[in-house]
């Protein structure tokens, strides 16, 4: 974003096949991938692997983005066909990173989850207020996503006060005794129960 480019989050999870249109659709030109993915053999710009970033010295960058000018692009999830590129401008963007900051009063003393999949729109939800707030992210392991006492105990063990998780494990996880979260967020469907304050 800082570059003036705009970013296509794509889980490495997706098919080959799925990923392979979604950078063609999108036109990437740069593909930023971790070792030992393979980028699809159509893909013909430029691949930089997030482990030979080289530390060094920041610098700032002269570029002038405007509000109406693209963040980043995210696809549906192409149940009734082929995905569709949603675009979604840094104006927008900024709206609801602030819009979310006031309305659950985050602070850089918070701890958020990183629970949703990188390819899915929760996930900007979840990182860029957090970002903005100077709060810190907790990146959910894949060894305790769908384990409710385990995702539970990482919360409490780790101070996590805000967290966001599809209305499923939200229900799941309303019985568990959390003394942490001051904020669970849901979404993705209509709860079937609610627990008393």
């Amino acid at each position: 974003l800082k570059s003036g480019a705009a970013f296509v989050p794509i889980d490495a999870d997706y098919p080959a096949q799925r990923i392979a249109y979604m950078l063609e659709d999108c036109g990437a030109e740069v593909l930023l991938m971790q070792k030992g993915l393979t980028a699809p053999p159509s893909f013909t710009g430029h691949i930089l692997f997030i482990e030979d970033a080289v530390e060094g010295e920041a610098h700032e960058i002269q570029i002038h983005v405007k509000p109406t000018d693209l963040a980043y692009m995210i696809y549906t999830s192409g149940t009734t066909g082929q995905p569709k590129g949603v675009m979604v401008e840094h104006q927008s963007l900024v709206n609801l990173a602030f819009w979310h900051n006031d309305a659950f009063q985050v602070t850089h003393e918070d701890r958020t989850a990183k629970y949703a999949g990188f390819g899915f729109d929760a996930s900007i939800w979840e990182m860029f207020p957090t970002w903005i707030a100077g709060a810190e992210l907790h990146i959910i392991d894949e060894a305790i996503r769908l384990d409710m006492i385990k995702l539970n105990a990482y919360f409490n063990e780790e101070g996590i006060t805000i967290a966001f998780l599809p209305t499923q494990l939200c229900e799941q996880f309303m019985s568990m005794d959390n003394h942490s979260l001051r904020y669970l967020l849901t979404g993705g469907d209509k709860l079937k129960q609610v627990k008393p304050v």
